[in-house]
This record gives structure tokens, sequence and C-alpha cells, in this order.
């Protein structure tokens, strides 16, 4: 018989409804296929001899379940209801045509009468005195058309009793131990010469070692807050076992014994581990509690301090402002007095700086005017010269200088002539730009060619020379006393930061007293506030120290409380631990050593 042919009929099962309690080994498989084989034959009959729990009875359910036999099984030695159980059985095979198991155990198999029914059965298919003449022919008047199909020829009790020899099987389930083993064979020889026997006294070593793990795995396939741990050790347990206990029903209840203590074990470990957890964690949560309690109480204490803290520098804020007040009346009176100096000095600077500038400033203009005079046709001119006189070429080189162009060749200085505009770049050149090297080197000019700047030699070279000449000689005055004047500009710049800086402090100054009142009530304010939040935090702080003085003392009692619930949880986790070896050893303890005297068990 194929594994997942067995499989899938108990699928099947469940699925109808009908939840087998079998737990599936090779020697069930075995069981099962050796009973199948012999009672799907023509009038096969099974003897199986065992020990209890090894399977028998289950393994002829199923097998009448696989190949939907009926299966009549007599549950009474009664002689009127094991005929009425035997009138069953004879009408689905003889009547009916169903192939039909009747299952005969032990208790039944009692008595030289039933024992002589059974090989009477077995030897002819007939139980004599089962029905009387009007019954049997009551019963059979209705197979004359199966008798015609069949093609039989006798009467229609003779086709019966043909059905039921081929039809009903005869399947006895007898102990190994059982005392009357031989009177059964002896009074019911039957079983000897019409029946297959099936011994079969003990579990294969590979069953041993699988049924433990395939019951307790069914138990922990359900939805369980557990699961039951396996152990190897069972087998070795069994075969040690008192020869006469050790049979396959004192193994299943062996196993089905661990797991009941160890479901009932776990279950009082893991309520005491979840009343203890809830007390640790409870007590832990307090700890917590005080923990922050004692954090809150170190911020109130902090705040409280700020906030004194705050009161105490609003007091001296208070104090200093009234100080800096009258400081600021003085360092007023101070800076008005420094002002008015720096004014005068300023005034008498910025006099001295136009009292140099005077005397210039009139030749810059005139020479701007003579240069805005000068007609293009003379410029033209000058710049049409192949080669220009040494006074002209003197005197547009000093312009040249002057105006930052370092190249005063004489191509160069047509190019300057002919640039569109030149008269007014001249005329507003700014002389502040003149560069002290090229002053200087336009100076060594004018020293060296002092002729060519006479305003008469100038005008004889040209009429556009002498306009020009000028203009050198007065822009190179007027560097010279820029560069004197520097000095004083600068002195007059500073004198000018100094005053308004003078100024912005002394408006400082002035609005600060202005805001010394309104500071001083800000002030007030604040030292109110303060002084006020201060008052709340202290009391706030006071209740808080009260209530981590209460919890801290209830924690401090509980605390041995505390690590003793901790060492009970840790001596829980150890019996857990050891769970498995003591509930093996407390099953196997039960199940074989109870019958033992106190010599044995030890």
């Amino acid at each position: 018989m194929k594994y997942k042919l067995f499989q899938k009929f108990l699928l099947s099962e469940r699925e109808g409804g009908h939840n087998l309690n079998i737990i599936i080994t090779k020697d069930l498989l075995s069981l099962i296929a050796s009973v199948a084989k012999t009672l799907n034959s023509h009038g096969g009959h099974v003897m199986m001899i065992g020990q209890s729990g090894i399977g028998r009875k289950v393994a002829v359910k199923i097998a009448s379940a696989l190949y939907s036999t009926k299966l009549v099984a007599p549950s009474s030695r009664k002689q009127s209801q094991l005929n009425s159980d035997l009138k069953y059985a004879f009408q689905q095979a003889g009547i009916e045509g169903e192939e039909v198991y009747l299952l005969l155990e032990d208790y039944i198999l009692k008595g030289e009468n039933i024992l002589s029914l059974i090989n009477t059965l077995l030897l002819s298919g007939e139980v004599p005195g089962l029905y009387n003449a009007t019954e049997l022919n009551s019963l059979v008047m209705g197979l004359g058309d199966q008798m015609s199909r069949a093609n039989f020829e006798g009467s229609p009790i003779q086709f019966f009793i043909e059905r039921i020899k081929q039809h009903l099987h005869v399947v006895a389930c007898v102990d190994v131990d059982n005392e009357d083993l031989q009177n059964i064979f002896e009074s019911c020889p039957g079983f000897i010469f019409h029946s297959t026997i099936i011994w079969k006294d003990k579990l294969s070593q590979e069953s041993l070692a699988s049924l433990p793990k395939m019951m307790i795995d069914r138990y922990n396939s359900d939805e369980k807050t557990f699961q039951i741990q396996q152990s190897n050790y069972f087998p070795n347990i069994f075969n040690i076992a008192n020869t006469k206990l050790r049979n396959p029903r004192k193994y299943i209840q062996m196993i089905n014994l661990y797991v009941s203590l160890y479901q009932e074990k776990m279950s009082g470990i893991l309520s005491k581990q979840t009343k203890l957890q809830a007390g640790v964690r409870k007590l832990t949560e307090a700890k917590h509690l005080v923990s922050e309690l004692k954090q809150k109480a170190a911020v109130q204490e902090e705040r409280l301090a700020e906030k004194q803290k705050k009161a105490n520098a609003a007091l001296d804020m208070i104090s200093n402002t009234m100080k800096n007040a009258n400081v600021h009346k003085e360092q007023m009176e101070s800076l008005k007095l420094k002002t008015e100096e720096e004014n005068q000095q300023l005034i008498k600077r910025k006099k001295e700086i136009e009292e140099e500038l005077s005397d210039v400033e009139p030749l810059i203009e005139e020479a701007r005017t003579a240069v805005g005079k000068i007609r293009p046709e003379s410029l033209s001119e000058i710049r049409s010269l192949r080669a220009p006189p040494e006074i002209i070429r003197d005197i547009l080189e000093g312009v040249l200088r002057l105006m930052g162009i370092q190249d005063t060749s004489w191509n160069s200085m047509k190019n300057f002539l002919a640039k569109r505009g030149v008269k007014e770049d001249i005329r507003s050149f700014d002389a502040t730009r003149i560069n002290t090297d090229n002053r200087q080197a336009v100076e060594r000019l004018m020293s060296m060619k002092s002729d060519s700047f006479n305003p008469v030699s100038a005008k004889r070279a040209s009429v556009a020379a002498a306009p020009l000449a000028g203009w050198v000689s007065a822009n190179v005055k007027y560097s010279h006393v820029l560069d004197k004047i520097k000095p004083l500009e600068k002195e007059q710049y500073k004198l000018k930061q100094n005053l308004n800086s003078a100024e912005a402090q002394l408006g400082e100054l002035n609005a600060d007293l202005s805001d010394v009142d309104a500071t001083v009530a800000k002030l007030k304010a604040q030292l109110s506030s303060f002084t006020k939040e201060a008052a709340e935090i202290e009391v706030d702080l006071n209740k808080a120290q009260q209530t981590l003085a209460t919890a801290e003392a209830l924690v401090d009692k509980l605390n041995d409380e505390f690590e003793r619930w901790q060492e009970q949880l840790k001596e829980l986790s150890l019996e857990e631990g050891k769970l498995p070896v003591n509930c093996l050893v407390s099953s196997a303890c039960i199940t074989f050593l109870t019958v033992e005297n106190e010599n044995e068990r030890r």
C-alpha cells in the first residue's frame, strides 16, 4: 500500500468530518497492507496475533474504509446479541452481496460454544441454528434473479451460503499474551487451515523512534501558547522496561503522558512567569518613575536657580542702570566740549586748504579756458608736421606725461591730437589723477627745457602750443599744491570722522538717558515676574520632592521582593530547560514502574 494513498484517505476522512486519531508508522502501513491483501481475496480470513496497541483493529478499520466494506464488530458475548450481529453480517454478505469484515476480539472468543460456532463458519460458511426454516426461506426467497445472473445451479439456500463464503471475511484479533491462545487454535482449527495468521508482537525500532516525534508534532501543529519539545530517549526507556509491560499501548501511553505532563508543567511555569514578570515589570516601572521624578526635580531645581539668578541679575541691572545714567551725563558734557574743539580745528584746517588752493586754482581755470580756445586748425597743423619743432615736442611730451601716457613718440603724439574731443579731454582733466612720478618727469623736462615752456617761445612755435604750455605749467603747480595739502586733507578727514563719531555717540547718550526710566520700569517688571515664577517653582519642587521621597521609600521596601522575584524567574527558566527530561522520566515511571515493588523501581 502506498503511503501517499493512505495520506489521501486520511485527508478525505478529515474533510468528511471524521477526524481519525491515527499516527502513521511503517509498521501500521505494513499491517494494513497485509490485512487488506488477505481480506480482498475470495473468502479470505485473518487471525492477527500481537501486543496491545500494535494497531490491529485500526488496520482492519482502515482497510474497511479504504475498500468501502461493511465492518461488523460484535460488542457482547451474549448469544442473542452475537446472533443478531451475525445475522446482520450474513444478510449484507449473502443477500446484498457486499464485502463484510466480521471483527472478533479476545473477549468474544471465550467459551467452547462460540469457538465451535466460529469454526463452523470458517469451514462451511454457515452457523447451525442461527435461522429457523421459516426465517431462512423468507430471507433467501428474493435471490432468484441474482442466481440467474450468476448461472448458479442449486437452491437459494446454497446460493446464500456460497455468497457468505465469498463475501464474509472473519478477522480475529488475539493478544499474544492471551492464556487461551492454544485453546482457541484447538477449539477452532479453522483459523489454522482457512485463515492467514499475521503475527505482530512488537514495534520496529524505526517506529519506536518515529512515533514520539509524530505524536508531539501533531500536538504542536495546533495553535498553542507553547510548543512541546521533542525527545529522542523514548525508545531507550521503552527498551529497558519490564518485558511484560513492553507493549505498544504502554509506549503510546508513555508518550501521551509525556505530552500531558509537559503541557501541565509548562502551563504552570508560564503562569508563574507571567505573574512574576508582571510584578518585576511593575517594580521596574516604579524604579523608572522614581528616576523620572528625580530628573524632573533636578530640572525644577535648575529652573528655580535660573529664575533666582535672573531676579538677582534684574536687581543688579536696575542698580547699574541708575549708575550708568549718571556716568552718561558726565560723558555727554565731556563729549560736548570735545565736539566743539574738534569742530574749531576742522574749520581751521579747511581754511588753510582753501588758502593753498586759492593761489593755484585761477591758474588752472585760466589754462583750461586757453585750451578751450585752441582752434582745431592749429592742432591739425601740428599733427601734419613730419618732424615737429623741439618746443612743440617738449610741450606735447609734458601733456602726455601728465595724462599718464608713457609713449611720447611723435606717432603717439599725433594719434593723441587726432582723437575726437582731445581739447575737452585736456580741458576737463582732473589734476588729482596726476601720478607723482609723471609730474616729477615733467618737472625735470621743464627744468632742462625751460625755454620750450616760455609763453613767448611756445607761441612763436605754434598758436596752439602756448595754451598747452600754460596748461602743463598750471597742472604741475596744482599737483604740487595737492601733494602739499594731502596731510591737511587727511587731518581734515580724520577730524570730520571724529566729529561724526562724537556726534553719533552724543546722540546715543541722549537716547540712553531718555530710555533710562523706561529701562528701569521694564527691569522692575522683570524682577517681579522672576520672583513670582521662582516662588511657584519652589512650591512645585517641594511637592515633587515629597512625592519622590515617598516613592523611593516604597521602592526600597520592595527591593528585596524584586530580587526574590528575579531569582524565581531564573529558577523557572532552569526548570523550563530541564522540563523535557523531567517529564520523560516521570511519564516512564508512571507507565512502567507503578506495578513494580520499591526495589525494582530503584
